[in-house]
């Protein structure tokens, strides 16, 4: 009778712990990229982004939001929906790299384009992370 230990409750730990990082990893770079895709004036949009990654029924989810208010006007949700000429500031602030190493050019829509560009990225981070923990407790 061969002997097989269960170490169930550290792989799927650890899996958590991994999970966590991962998602982690992809909000940092979401909020990164898009800021670096974000329309610049005063420079008050691109800074202006909230961040979390919280577990929500087993799942990790991951939320990147700007929130930039004048005078009861959302600036930053018509900076992000909005149809306009990008100033002088914004033209010379160049693209940014996502985690693919896809180029975004500064622009409305700076979070949306880089979440529907860099989603494949994204995933197969986390895929990457479930396989070495997973390869890790197979021995491999």
């Amino acid at each position: 009778m061969s002997k097989h230990k269960d170490n169930s409750k550290q792989f799927l730990a650890e899996l958590d712990r991994a999970l966590q990082s991962a998602m982690q990893d992809v909000v940092n770079d979401l909020a990164r990229t898009s800021s670096g895709a974000a329309p610049i004036d005063r420079g008050v949009l691109q800074g202006s982004y909230d961040k979390e990654v919280k577990k929500v029924g087993g799942r990790y989810a991951g939320t990147v939001k700007y929130i930039v208010k004048e005078n009861g006007f959302n600036y930053a949700s018509y900076m992000h929906e909005g149809t306009y000429k990008l100033g002088k500031s914004s033209l010379q602030k160049g693209s940014v790299r996502g985690m693919s190493g896809k180029s975004y050019k500064v622009g409305n829509k700076f979070l949306t384009r880089v979440i529907d560009g860099e989603h494949r990225a994204y995933t197969e981070h986390v895929s990457k992370v479930i396989k070495k923990v997973t390869d890790k407790f197979r021995g491999k």
